[in-house]
């Protein structure tokens, strides 16, 4: 989402709620299919983190619904769409965050 900032309005499987701590939810829902995610949006619209309590993660060949959370910073201005241009996402496992991707963005382009 924070690299489609005009999906948060425009997508039609999403629903938005603000939940009691000020985070923005965003669940999605196609047929038997339900995910949420809660993002830290700061005064100029930016979203600045996501957090999901449970996000399915293989292990082995079990899949398992893990603590997830991404960083978002460093936003800037691409083919007229405010980016964040530095972002990370972890597992969030009993033993500490594991970082599993990690993305610096140097070009951005909107598609039609």
């Amino acid at each position: 989402m924070p690299w489609r900032p005009f999906a948060f309005r425009e997508s039609r499987s999403v629903t938005w709620s603000l939940t009691a701590s000020g985070r923005l939810r965003g669940t999605y829902i196609d047929g038997g299919t339900r995910a949420s995610v809660e993002f830290d949006v700061d005064g100029d619209g930016r979203v600045l983190g996501g957090f999901s309590p449970g996000r399915p993660r293989t292990v082995g060949k079990t899949v398992v619904e893990t603590p997830w959370a991404g960083r978002f910073s460093d936003y800037v201005d691409f083919d007229q769409a405010r980016v964040p241009s530095r972002a990370e996402v972890a597992w969030m496992l009993p033993d500490g965050a594991f970082t599993y991707w990690r993305a610096r963005v140097t070009h951005f382009k909107v598609l039609p």
